[in-house]
């Protein structure tokens, strides 16, 4: 008996293990291979390292612990303060660890808790806002580079109707007949 009890005070509680998984899919156009390729070539960093770099990051997890309902938002009334919401934030970040799946784009997130319902459902919050903020990146970047085609477009436009006005003028100038 008394050895019964000692071994239940002196038990390790267990912890639990969850994965999430995201797949990654990387612009496919041949200038971002190329870019990739030479990036790849010069030592750079791996594309999947920088995802993995950005599911850990403050502005994911900080939306994680908003989902997760820690109270990251600060609200007027509450005493929960900017410091606290970083506590929350650099607590997530020492229980959410990224792992490479092999040679395919796929970024296990792992979360090791004693919880394993808390485990879960933080692994798939993670993985989720992830998608979402990835989402969002990648539509705010799309969003700029067409603005900017849309006005380099309007520039070139412009130049083009004024070089067509100075044909123009040089063929009635100079009395040129076009075929």
């Amino acid at each position: 008996f008394f050895n019964f009890v000692l071994a239940n005070i002196w038990a390790e509680e267990p912890e639990y293990k969850a994965r999430a998984k995201v797949q990654l899919n990387g612009d496919q156009s041949p200038e971002s291979l190329y870019a990739q390729a030479m990036n790849a070539y010069n030592g750079g960093t791996d594309p999947l390292e920088t995802q993995e770099a950005i599911i850990t990051s403050f502005p994911v997890l900080k939306r994680v612990g908003e989902k997760m309902g820690k109270s990251v938002k600060n609200p007027p009334s509450s005493t929960f303060t900017s410091e606290d919401s970083i506590q929350v934030i650099l607590e997530l970040q020492k229980l959410v660890k990224t792992v490479q799946n092999g040679y395919a784009n796929i970024i296990s997130i792992e979360v090791i808790h004693r919880d394993k319902i808390y485990a879960r459902n933080l692994a798939n919050t993670v993985a989720e806002t992830y998608k979402d903020y990835d989402y969002i990146q990648k539509s705010h970047q799309k969003r700029k580079k067409y603005e900017f085609i849309k006005k380099m477009l309007g520039e070139k436009r412009a130049v083009l109707h004024a070089k067509e006005e100075s044909v123009k003028t040089y063929r009635e100038n100079k009395d040129l007949v076009s075929l």
